[in-house]
């Protein structure tokens, strides 16, 4: 039974998000193919589901090549997406892709988890899987007779530290680079590097790529074993545990629901110009104070909001929100699924997930 409600889940959020957005926007990847390297993740899953629905109730005829070297696990998260023809998943990592098949047309460049403890425990790899693969997909990428268009996912630790004094980061913000000589640092220098070298194949080879900056994201696909304060708050919820708060709470995050995603990505691949940079995240801002309570209400969970030890558990609070006004003027992209909705929605299929 919950099998068939969180497929009637997913294609409620499908529906929903295409109602509030201009599905002629996204006509140009009628009849055609899109290549994702590293597809089947949170994003990933998010863009093949919104594909397969508009495949299914719009007649898109879009096909998907998904590459990952974890294509079994994507078998287990995405059910609804085996039976759907217009798929193909390839067992490959990106670093050891050789050619690309001749009718891409589109290729969506989201390969290495944004997990900080994978950074951690494997920081060569990490480094590996963004820098070497991202070289290897673009020259190989080169040789797509019909490509039309990249869009490279890089992530919004590229603009290191943002002030509590400012309000949202912009594309164009260079106040606090990360710093190279920190472990820590291994991910967001990786993505630096991998935007430069998409702007040298840009430049050198005439490749059409478009980046796009993630920041936080929060709906079904994503684990809540993720080591992030909302996964966590809403793992704490839902075992009516009390919500556990590091340090004061005084940090601030905000968060882009699943299928906004998923729209927006598509969105950026179809009709952003080449040589464009684009922050993909939700502008609605909120400090984990008023996060972990408005869980605890959403969740109806019995245990209340709670703070660890301040003296041996205190994070230095911190600001990431960005500035969406370049994808709301250029794309007319914008964010339909509110935070309290996102979480609800979240929740909820958390809970099915159980069933």
């Amino acid at each position: 039974m919950s099998k068939q409600q969180q497929l009637e889940f997913l294609l409620r959020d499908c529906a929903d998000v295409l109602a509030k957005n201009s599905i002629e926007s996204l006509a140009k990847l009628k009849n055609k193919t899109i290549y994702i390297a590293g597809g089947t993740g949170f994003v990933g899953t998010w863009v093949a589901t919104l594909v397969d629905y508009l495949n299914q109730h719009h007649s898109f005829n879009t096909k998907l090549y998904i590459l990952s070297r974890h294509s079994d696990a994507f078998q287990q998260m995405a059910p609804h997406l085996q039976a759907a023809k217009e798929i193909e998943l390839i067992s490959k990592d990106v670093r050891n892709v050789f050619e690309l098949p001749n009718d891409v047309n589109y290729v969506l460049h989201l390969a290495c988890s944004p997990d900080s403890r994978s950074h951690i425990s494997n920081p060569l790899d990490t480094a590996s899987i963004i820098a070497d693969g991202t070289k290897n997909l673009l020259s190989v990428a080169r040789y797509c007779p019909k490509l039309e268009n990249i869009l490279y996912l890089s992530s919004a630790s590229i603009y290191g530290h943002q002030a509590l004094s400012l309000s949202n980061i912009a594309e164009d913000f260079l106040g606090s680079a990360p710093k190279p000589t920190l472990i820590t640092s291994t991910y967001a220098e990786a993505k630096r590097y991998a935007e430069l070298l998409c702007t040298i194949f840009r430049s050198q080879y005439r490749l059409p790529i478009v980046i796009a900056r993630p920041f936080a994201f929060v709906g079904p696909f994503q684990s809540l074993e993720r080591p992030w304060a909302i996964n966590n708050f809403m793992h704490d919820a839902l075992q009516d545990k009390p919500v556990n708060v590091l340090g004061d709470g005084k940090t601030i995050r905000s968060y882009l629901y699943g299928s906004d995603v998923a729209y927006w990505v598509l969105n950026m691949l179809a009709n952003a110009a080449s040589g464009e940079t684009y922050n993909l995240g939700s502008d609605q801002e909120i400090d984990l104070i008023d996060l972990a309570n408005l869980i605890a209400v959403e969740a109806q969970s019995e245990g209340k909001v709670s703070f660890a030890d301040r003296t041996t558990m205190a994070p230095q609070a911190s600001r990431l929100v960005p500035a969406i006004e370049r994808a709301k003027i250029d794309l007319k992209l914008k964010v339909t699924v509110d935070l309290k909705a996102a979480i609800s929605k979240t929740l909820e299929w958390n809970h099915l997930c159980k069933l």
